[in-house]
């Protein structure tokens, strides 16, 4: 039996689609958590930020902090850090100076990026995720591994404008566990999903593909049969068109086998000539039916022993019009009416029926004026003996451009030599 191919395709290609699609899958959602978690955070900052210090920063200049401004800020921000699992704030003037931070040994050493203080002045909150730098802040290593650094824009209520810029620390490890774990939790529905379906997918490709092998199966088993049959029939076909060769034949005993021997050196030359092998096939039925028109000529003409008279002859000139009768309504023979309406015809426009000339003489007639002389001339007549292939060579060679075609015929003649005859 042979092997599920279409089925082990699927489960290949499935596989590593499902792969991909679940890797870009969890990528994204992952990011959508993230990008959702620290949102989360800068709300949260936010909004707590507003709550407890919004009304303190309208009467507050941050260019000129009291030690009583730094006092109340860090009563304020003690509370925070319990409330908004805040670890640290810092505040940055207009002047970028840090101007507050809940580690006094920062202010003074500390500058504010360029990019960080450009978004937080246009109102935009800005963030970074990272990991902090024990030397840079010892207190806030103490609490945590990773933060996420929240950049907000404080206003200046006077004007509208910005007066500095507030940079809150608050853990982010809590977070990363909250993502991990939904992260987790939405790979695993979507594995499974995924697993689900790729099970009724594999099953319904896997019965598909056992009913294509057996339909498969089948339609081989039907050409076979086809084929078995267009052979019988094929070979039915020659059958008859031999029988038909044979009748034509037997009419006359000198000209026995004529048409066969026609018909073989026929294909032989057109294998010669490297015709495709389709066109041999249609050149080979023509040959042996080159003459079929013979029966429809009086049987005292065709085995007369002697010459014939000239009445006798325009009758014989008849055959090849009488054999496009024969076969005209004969759909599988129309490809051998013009080898057999116009192999008579001479390349010199002296042949008959029409008295065409050159190439307005089909080519494959052409072919079988040449095969058709050939074995006429090397078999035995009651009128004359057979000539030998030299002489029917010479004879060729003569009449090349005249009789026959002179390309054609300087072939043939290289064709005949190659023959053991």
């Amino acid at each position: 039996m042979k092997s599920n191919t279409l089925f082990k395709k699927f489960i290949i290609q499935s596989i590593i689609s499902f792969l991909i699609t679940g890797g870009l899958l969890t990528f994204f959602v992952s990011k959508s958590i993230i990008n959702q978690e620290i949102n989360h955070n800068i709300e949260i900052v936010s909004l707590t930020l507003i709550h407890s210090l919004d009304h303190w920063f309208k009467s507050v200049d941050l260019s000129d902090l009291t030690e009583h401004d730094i006092e109340h800020l860090d009563d304020e921000f003690k509370s925070l850090n319990e409330l908004g699992n805040i670890a640290d704030i810092r505040i940055w003037n207009k002047e970028r100076e840090l101007v507050y931070s809940q580690n006094k040994e920062l202010i003074g050493t500390l500058e504010l990026e360029t990019e960080h203080y450009e978004n937080a002045h246009n109102g935009i909150a800005d963030y970074e995720v990272s990991e902090v730098n024990a030397e840079e802040n010892r207190m806030l290593k103490e609490l945590g591994d990773e933060f996420i650094e929240i950049y907000l824009p404080i206003h200046d209520y006077t004007n509208g404008s910005l007066a500095g810029v507030f940079e809150v620390y608050r853990s982010f490890d809590q977070s990363r566990d909250s993502i991990g774990s939904s992260i987790r939790s939405i790979v695993t529905i979507l594995s499974i999903g995924l697993i689900i379906l790729y099970f009724f997918l594999a099953r319904t490709i896997y019965n598909s593909s056992n009913k294509l092998i057996s339909q498969n199966k089948e339609i081989k088993k039907q050409a076979n049969q086809l084929e078995e049959s267009l052979e019988q029939l094929n070979n039915l076909y020659r059958s008859v068109i031999r029988a038909i060769t044979n009748a034509i034949d037997a009419r006359d005993k000198f000209t026995s086998g004529h048409s066969i021997r026609v018909a073989e050196l026929t294909i032989g030359f057109a294998k010669y000539l490297k015709i495709i092998s389709d066109d041999v096939d249609q050149l080979e039925i023509a040959a042996l039916l080159h003459d079929i028109g013979k029966l429809g000529v009086p049987e005292s003409i065709i085995t007369k022993p002697g010459s014939l008279t000239d009445e006798e002859y325009e009758i014989i000139k008849q055959h090849p019009i009488i054999g496009e009768k024969i076969v005209h309504d004969i759909e599988v023979l129309h490809d051998t009416i013009d080898v057999i309406k116009f192999h008579h015809e001479h390349y010199s426009g002296k042949g008959y029926p029409e008295g065409l000339s050159s190439d307005q003489i089909p080519y494959a007639a052409r072919i079988i004026a040449l095969t058709d002389a050939y074995d006429a001339m090397t078999s035995k007549r009651p009128y004359r003996k057979a000539l030998s292939k030299d002489k029917a060579i010479h004879e060729i060679n003569m009449n090349r451009g005249t009789q026959f075609d002179p390309d054609l015929a300087d072939q043939f003649i290289a064709f005949v030599n190659t023959l053991d005859l």
